[in-house]
């Protein structure tokens, strides 16, 4: 099941199918977070987006490579843009050039959904009347993370970054760069944010 829960003005958080994801409600459109596991699963986060506002959703931030992050991208209408850390594309061309190289299915649509704008450490955006500031600290994760902060809401979204409910050690993918190191580092920055919400 896929549920939506509000943070703040115009903030969702959704829960469920194979990983979190959430977005945000801009002036004319919506920015989607991250695009979930399975197209299915995306098509049920679209019609909750739709539950919410009859905007359409025109762009995507991803937050790494991930499959459960990016597969579910096909269900999502092509032309949109779609943002990532610099090595999130690459990332995303290698696991279609070998389908089983994240232990899953790689959908062959994903080659239209490959990122139209990339970022490489620290950029301010304004999209659709949205103010976000887009990170990368270090490779943590991967060596790809995006860490996507909504100053005048205090919000942070950090996706696989921040440790899950059920592990009490972070997530590092070794095979995507990701070092434990970086980890720490990407840490303290985003600590420093002092966001009053983090959401992973």
């Amino acid at each position: 099941p896929i549920t939506v829960q509000p943070v703040r003005d115009g903030i969702y958080y959704v829960n469920g199918g194979m990983a979190n994801s959430g977005f945000i409600v801009a002036d004319s459109s919506v920015i989607a977070i991250d695009s979930q596991m399975l197209a299915v699963t995306a098509h049920k986060v679209l019609e909750a987006i739709a539950g919410v506002t009859p905007k359409p959703v025109r762009t995507i931030i991803l937050t790494h490579s991930d499959p459960d992050h990016v597969n579910g991208l096909p269900a999502y209408p092509r032309g949109m843009e779609i943002i990532a850390q610099e090595h999130t594309g690459p990332q995303m061309q290698e696991a279609l050039d070998n389908p089983a190289l994240n232990k899953t299915s790689t959908p062959a649509e994903l080659k239209y959904y490959l990122p139209t704008k990339t970022v490489k450490d620290d950029e301010t955006v304004v999209i659709d009347g949205v103010t976000l500031r887009l990170l990368h600290i270090a490779p943590a994760h991967t060596d790809g993370d995006l860490i996507i902060y909504l100053p005048s809401q205090n919000v942070v979204f950090a996706g696989d970054i921040l440790t899950p409910d059920f592990s009490n050690y972070p997530g590092i993918h070794l095979d995507k760069h990701g070092s434990s190191l970086g980890w720490i580092k990407t840490m303290q920055v985003l600590i420093a944010l002092n966001a009053d919400i983090y959401i992973s």
